[in-house]
């Protein structure tokens, strides 16, 4: 903010979220329907989760779209700020940039593990899922699916 740059949107435009998701690898879309499946808490029916799938890889290459066209429109360097889901580098914008063009940054948060690889994702390539990671504190908050069970509201 303070060096006064540009900042440009990368989320699906509303008139485009139907947009045709591009062909990926069964791979990609296996690994973001695990991810989805388990955020919902295994709540969501086979359909949605082939909804929520197509989603999560089309705003992937709609973001990285947006950050082709900023890197043009600026003549080189664009930064994406985007959860960690979205900056691996083998299933989500890093694969639709063009090779060696970006790095990917993920901020993790730690438990009682010690051993750095425990809170890695498992690769759906042979290379690193992320460039570079922060490891953080957890920050104590119960995730959705346990305050819901504690709720009673889903076994």
């Amino acid at each position: 903010m303070t060096a006064k740059l540009p900042i440009h949107g990368a989320e699906l435009p509303e008139t485009g979220s139907r947009a045709k998701v591009a062909a990926v690898p069964d791979s990609v879309a296996a690994s973001w329907k695990s991810a989805l499946e388990k955020a919902h808490c295994g709540l969501a029916t086979p359909e949605r989760l082939v909804e929520l799938t197509d989603l999560q890889i089309r705003r992937d290459q709609a973001m990285a779209a947006s950050l082709i066209e900023a890197d043009r429109a600026l003549g080189g360097g664009a930064v994406l700020l985007a959860g960690s889901a979205h900056v691996r580098r083998d299933r989500s914008v890093a694969r639709y940039l063009p090779e060696g063009s970006s790095l990917a940054v993920a901020i993790l948060e730690v438990t009682e593990a010690t051993d750095a690889k425990a809170y890695l994702p498992a690769s759906i390539g042979s290379g690193p899922v992320f460039d570079y990671v922060w490891f953080t504190p957890a920050d104590g908050l119960e995730g959705t699916c346990q305050r819901l069970r504690k709720k009673g509201l889903i076994q």
